[in-house]
């Protein structure tokens, strides 16, 4: 069971995220496609992990920092949408909905980010960058 799977499902199953961005929640990149995405949405990804280690080996203890960033067509779309996900996850602890134990989660960036280009032919987007990290029981 992986940590992002249950981070998905956990932001899927979510009432506040699923009213903002429906089904618009993607593993490292909005899909391939020739069209601009539907906004707002969600687009996480691992950047950092680490696994905690005993004399007789790993222990089971992991630490992975995961980027949330939540784009929206306006300014305000997106830090809402940020500030949705924030709240789900600061001091979260708990069990994922695929199993996985959080002993702690700690969001150590909260950021916004200027219009940046979004598809080439349809104009700008904003981003609000989350970085969070997990400490949790792999499994």
């Amino acid at each position: 069971m992986s940590l992002e799977n249950g981070l998905f499902q956990k932001l899927k199953g979510n009432t506040g995220v699923a009213n903002l961005v429906g089904g618009r929640i993607f593993g490292a990149q909005f899909p391939n496609n020739t069209a601009k995405p539907t906004l707002p949405a969600i687009v996480y990804h691992t950047f950092w992990s680490d696994t905690v280690r005993t004399l007789t080996g790993p222990d089971g203890l992991r630490t992975k920092k995961i980027q949330i960033d939540c784009y929206g067509d306006k300014y305000t779309d997106a830090l809402g949408l940020g500030d949705t996900v924030r709240s789900l996850f600061e001091g979260y602890r708990g069990t994922l909905p695929n199993g996985v134990v959080v002993q702690e989660a700690e969001v150590n960036v909260d950021e916004d980010f200027p219009a940046e280009p979004g598809h080439p032919t349809q104009g700008f987007v904003y981003r609000r960058r989350l970085e969070v990290t997990f400490r949790y029981v792999e499994s």
